[in-house]
């Protein structure tokens, strides 16, 4: 490097995956795009000016990731019933507490990215930005699986929980919480955090049972939301 260079970093410039990609994301987020409301791949390129193949790999993404489903050849916005969400939660609740077991046994943890996601936690909800929150919120969790270092157990996780939060920020317009409640919620994964820290396997179940905060799907009218006309 030059002598008084400054000392900057290489500008990483996003795929055409990526930000069509973040298009549909971003439409979902702002309500343009409802729960359950199908998506084709024609469609999505027309509307883009970009080709199908590379929609197809931006849907791929998005599945994993949690935003859209693939039902009878059909690729949907996620929607999910309330029976939907309880079973997720009979489930995701368990195994999550299994994973904090895992991670509080192992000898050499990096809880680094825990960290990092907390803080974005925090600054969400100092912003009272809700969907950078939940984003937030899904990275804390997916580093605990992630460190827990079990596969098995993570890739059930991966499979159940990114769904949930997706469809929690589709469906956030229609959903309030103040920031007092974005603070509460971020203050329980402090305790998380620091029951991991200490080891202390019961405080961080305990943490972990109170920060499954189910109130914003008790708020929202679900067949409203699901029967809006998507033609």
């Amino acid at each position: 490097m030059e002598v008084g260079a400054p000392d900057l970093s290489t500008i990483i410039r996003p795929s055409l995956k990526d930000l069509v990609f973040d298009s549909i994301k971003d439409a979902a987020m702002r309500g343009e795009l409802r729960p359950g409301q199908q998506l084709t791949e024609i469609g999505l390129a027309k509307k883009l000016g970009v080709g199908q193949a590379t929609v197809r790999e931006a849907l791929i993404e998005l599945e994993a990731r949690g935003f859209v489903q693939r039902r009878n050849r059909r690729t949907v916005v996620t929607s999910l019933a309330r029976a939907d969400i309880d079973a997720i939660y009979a489930l995701r609740v368990p195994l999550e507490k299994l994973a904090l077991e895992w991670l509080a046994g192992r000898e050499n943890r990096n809880l680094l990215g825990l960290e990092k996601a907390y803080a974005r936690m925090a600054e969400a909800a100092r912003e009272g930005q809700l969907s950078s929150f939940k984003e937030a919120d899904l990275a804390f969790h997916s580093e605990l699986w992630t460190e827990a270092r079990n596969r098995y157990l993570q890739d059930m996780l991966e499979r159940l929980v990114p769904q949930l939060f997706a469809f929690a920020i589709v469906t956030i317009s229609h959903y309030q919480p103040g920031r007092s409640k974005l603070e509460e919620i971020t203050e329980l994964h402090s305790r998380i955090l620091e029951s991991i820290r200490a080891r202390n396997v019961g405080a961080a179940h305990e943490a972990l049972e109170v920060s499954m905060d189910r109130s914003w799907v008790q708020s929202l009218n679900l067949p409203e939301i699901l029967s809006a006309d998507l033609s």
